[in-house]
């Protein structure tokens, strides 16, 4: 596993000289044992394995909490089959960093180690430094910069070579009535080699307490055009006091970039469009509904009709009886590759410290080209609370597909908490 670089820039970070105090230590773990089948492994289908994830948080290293590391992981042991190449286990590192805010007050904010970078220019998980410096000589102006070894996982591991880099920056400005601009870029190179930068201009704006407002420009400069045009809109045209009514818009354009060692980049995809709108209701207190469409327009590198899909999505969620919780929604697709129809219905239900869950699954399915049938997924869960550090909780499902008859699931686990 190679986490030594974040583990070394974590102890280079906590070496900053700063009025230390006794820490608190947050530790949750949580030991599973997984059963379940493996289509891709047809001659030993059923498989095991067991799952440590640790989240360690060190919090208040400093008088005033400005100070603070925090770090989350697993390890997967395989004891049936050969799923796992060159071992029988295999470790991620999702996060390990030192957060230090306000390292010059209300002036610069500094990350170092293993941490996820929201930029929307390139996203990454580097191992690295973000820092963010804010307030410079006018306030809500600001400046961020990072830069890193990428991460990259599979399945089960990390995956890359030493010289995946990634690196950006971007400058910004906070205005009145909640406004927000940024301008970012960032690049990344594979191996060492350049592989993709694109530049971006994002907004987002509350300019009356009814109506907020967002939109991206993204500009692909390794291929020289536009990779993303999107433009949003909320409204809460009533008090939401009286009528608890959300509407939304969104308008998106697309063209996909993969980067020049992707395998994706080979398939014939010039554009995508979406255009589509939502409504989020709640009827009564404890019962809220929710609808949304979409209409999807699809166009080839060398198609000249565009192709298109209408998406329809409903839901409703129920939590007027004391301690139920009961969720429903409905799925429909009808258009360009597939049509898809889909009902999910779940409950939960809490007494004392028994947390008992149960849910249904149904998809029916029509693929061009390819498969068409159905699949149904039953599944019912416990949590129990033993005391305030430990809890047990066990996950049993029944799969039914086109793949298998029967295929049963299951996962038993057991999480402590410090």
């Amino acid at each position: 596993m190679r986490h030594s670089r974040a583990i070394a820039l974590i102890a280079a970070a906590a070496a900053l000289p700063s009025p230390l105090r006794a820490a608190d230590f947050q530790v949750t773990s949580s030991t599973q044992i997984l059963g379940y089948s493996d289509f891709l492994s047809p001659a030993e289908p059923n498989q095991g394995s067991v799952a440590q994830y640790l989240r360690l948080n060190v919090v208040g290293l400093d008088d005033k909490n400005r100070y603070n590391i925090y770090g989350y992981g697993r390890v997967v042991g395989q004891f049936t089959g050969q799923i796992l190449p060159d071992g029988d286990a295999y470790g991620r590192l999702y996060y390990l960093y030192l957060d230090a805010r306000d390292v010059i007050p209300d002036h610069f904010d500094l990350k170092l180690g293993r941490t996820y970078v929201p930029q929307s220019a390139i996203t990454s998980t580097v191992d690295g430094g973000y820092v963010n410096a804010r307030n410079l000589g006018l306030r809500g102006l600001g400046l961020t910069a990072f830069g890193g070894h990428k991460v990259t996982y599979d399945n089960l591991a990390e995956v890359g070579n030493a010289d995946d880099l990634a690196a950006g920056g971007s400058v910004y400005v906070d205005l009145v009535r909640r406004t927000h601009l940024e301008a970012s870029y960032a690049r990344k190179w594979i191996g060492g080699d350049y592989a993709q930068d694109f530049a971006s201009l994002d907004v987002n704006t509350v300019p009356f307490a009814f109506l907020g407002l967002t939109g991206r420009a993204k500009y692909d400069l390794g291929e020289s055009r536009w990779a993303e045009l999107l433009a949003g809109v909320s409204l809460t045209p009533f008090d939401p006091l009286e009528i608890p009514l959300v509407i939304k818009g969104e308008v998106i354009v697309e063209r996909p970039s993969f980067d020049q060692f992707s395998f994706y980049r080979y398939f014939g995809v010039a554009r995508y469009q979406e255009f589509g709108g939502a409504l989020e209701y709640e009827v009564l207190e404890g019962l809220r509904l929710n609808a949304r469409y979409a209409y999807e327009n699809f166009a080839g590198a060398n198609d000249d009709v565009d192709q298109h899909a209408n998406v329809i999505e409903a839901g409703a969620s129920f939590r007027r009886v004391r301690n139920l919780v009961v969720n429903a929604s409905f799925l429909n697709r009808n258009g360009f590759g597939a049509r898809l129809s889909g009902l999910r219905l779940n409950a939960a239900y809490a007494l004392g410290k028994l947390g008992l869950l149960a849910g249904i699954d149904y998809d029916d399915f029509r693929r061009d080209l390819a498969r068409t049938d159905t699949s149904k997924r039953y599944w019912a869960g416990a949590n129990y609370e033993i005391n305030k550090n430990f809890t047990v909780s066990v996950h049993g499902e029944d799969d039914i597909s086109y793949l298998f008859t029967h295929t049963l699931q299951g996962v038993a686990a057991l999480v402590f908490h410090l």
